[in-house]
């Protein structure tokens, strides 16, 4: 296990704190590892929604990586709202410049208000040069739904899409379970061969913004620290649980 490992966030910045950037930081903190962050965009936002949105340049995304890289490599890297497709092709070619093996890719497109964080030509840049980089990735339904143009309201539809996803170049696949319907929650893990369903009861908290940046870069540093996939799952769903359970995710 490695002490205090670095785990770079790549996302965007919410100034409330409940998601993006602040929230990465906040949970790799929390977890034992060491934070760093690549900024790719500025909003102004709270629980409620998305004001305003600045996307920073892709070049000045790529400075910020080379110069991250050129200090210290992270163990593990978590990527999170991207925004365009230049943005996603910078960062492709730095983590496949600089050998980034341990990436954690949540394929943020919407905000939970109902934003649009990622333009429909970084979704395709995100298909072709982020996942056959990605040594996991973390979609919600909706988020999976868009990537493999399958619906999801079934777990044999969900594993269909994880084999799709998969085949789009993602070694492992965790397909979070915030929306389904019913009483539990359900993430699953596809590693290639097999399917692990990780159930527990649904959390009805007045505010679950920001769950799926948690889960992530949660993942992210557990992994970082020398956990196996399948217990990294297990504590990064549990982590997030906690903090809705403790009315800390907002």
């Amino acid at each position: 296990m490695v002490a205090e490992p670095r785990v770079l966030s790549i996302a965007g910045s919410d100034p409330s704190g409940g998601a993006g950037m602040q929230t990465d930081i906040r949970t790799i903190t929390l977890l034992g590892g060491y934070a760093q962050g690549v900024l790719t965009a500025l909003t102004a936002q709270n629980k409620d929604g998305i004001v305003a949105m600045q996307i920073l340049p892709a070049d000045f995304v790529r400075q910020q990586l080379e110069a991250v890289f050129a200090a210290e490599k992270a163990v593990a890297v978590k990527t999170g709202m991207l925004g365009t497709a230049e943005i996603v092709s910078a960062v492709a070619k730095q983590l496949k410049h600089h050998a980034q093996e341990l990436l954690v890719v949540d394929p943020v497109m919407v905000s939970t208000s109902g934003t649009r964080l990622l333009s429909l030509e970084g979704v395709q840049a995100l298909q072709q040069e982020l996942l056959p980089l990605a040594w996991v990735i973390t979609p919600n339904i909706p988020e999976a739904e868009v990537l493999t143009g399958l619906q999801i309201t079934s777990l044999p539809e969900a594993r269909e899409a994880m084999v799709k996803l998969r085949g789009q170049g993602a070694q492992k696949v965790v397909l979070t379970g915030g929306h389904w319907a019913g009483d539990y929650a359900v993430d699953i893990l596809f590693d290639g061969k097999e399917f692990q369903i990780f159930s527990a009861p649904f959390i009805a908290a007045a505010n679950n913004h920001g769950t799926g940046c948690a889960f992530a870069s949660a993942l992210a540093c557990f992994l970082a620290r020398g956990e196996g996939l399948a217990t990294a799952v297990e504590l990064a769903k549990n982590f997030v649980r906690g903090r809705l359970i403790a009315g800390d995710v907002s």
